[in-house]
């Protein structure tokens, strides 16, 4: 079987860590960030911003200039795989579980800060 090709994000502060997996998009668009704070957002990765946030998303993801790749891995959402299945973990142990069982190969991984 084919493995999986994800991105991990890894975020933490405040007392909690966020472990999620982003798919190609996503992961282009928060490096993009690193090098010209200003590039928009995808709309595959808006599609997906609106799918999770529904009501709440105003139109635009809130980036600024001294934190826009932060900014873009707080904000995109998970890669989605199921119906409400996010892959976005608070332990390592179940992002490693999920790795297993989704055949997941981590092509690159960003750790930065939940604010």
């Amino acid at each position: 079987m084919n493995a999986l090709k994800l991105y991990s994000l890894t975020l933490s502060g405040q007392g909690d860590t966020d472990i999620k997996f982003v798919e190609k998009d996503s992961w282009d668009w928060i490096t993009a960030l690193m090098k010209d704070w200003k590039t928009p957002c995808p709309e595959s990765v808006l599609e997906k911003i609106k799918e999770e946030q529904g009501e709440m998303f105003d139109g635009a993801p809130n980036i600024t200039r001294s934190t826009a790749h932060n900014d873009a891995a707080l904000q995109v959402p998970a890669y989605k795989y199921g119906k409400d299945l996010y892959a976005s973990f608070y332990n390592a142990k179940k992002a490693f579980d999920f790795v297993k069982e989704y055949n997941v190969e981590v092509i690159e991984s960003y750790n930065g800060y939940i604010y």
